[in-house]
């Protein structure tokens, strides 16, 4: 196999995983099921502080960004600025997560960070897309 057809396959299973996997987080914040985790818990006092909206708000704010941000991950050619704008979303999570103290998912999103930014890399700009 190429390495070009290797970038473009681990872009595509990159793209589509990281996708999904915000897709169902999004929903699980969303639709207030709790089966991922009690979103409410990790709510810190630095998003308290900057939002005026109850911790079950600010959870709810945070599912429709992904959702919004899935979507454009998986059905549109603003993968590249979708996965952007995801990553200061995190960025902002682990700000907050800081003052709960919760290293473990301090690192989770580290990782899904990189992720992130290797799908940035991988993934086609816009023009290269439209024009293989």
């Amino acid at each position: 196999m190429s390495e070009t057809k290797a970038a473009r396959i681990s872009a595509s299973l990159l793209r589509w995983s990281f996708g999904v996997f915000l897709f169902l987080i999004g929903a699980d914040k969303v639709s207030h099921t709790n089966l991922v985790a009690e979103w409410e818990r990790f709510v810190g006092p630095l998003a308290l502080a900057v939002f005026p909206f109850p911790p079950q708000g600010i959870v709810l704010a945070q599912g429709c960004i992904e959702l919004a941000l899935a979507i454009l991950i998986l059905f549109t050619p603003y993968v590249r600025l979708a996965t952007a704008l995801f990553i200061a979303s995190i960025l902002a999570v682990i700000v907050d997560l800081l003052f709960l103290g919760n290293i473990i998912l301090i690192l989770r999103d580290l990782l899904v960070i990189v992720a992130g930014a290797v799908l940035m890399l991988l993934h086609p700009r816009r023009q290269e897309a439209v024009n293989p």
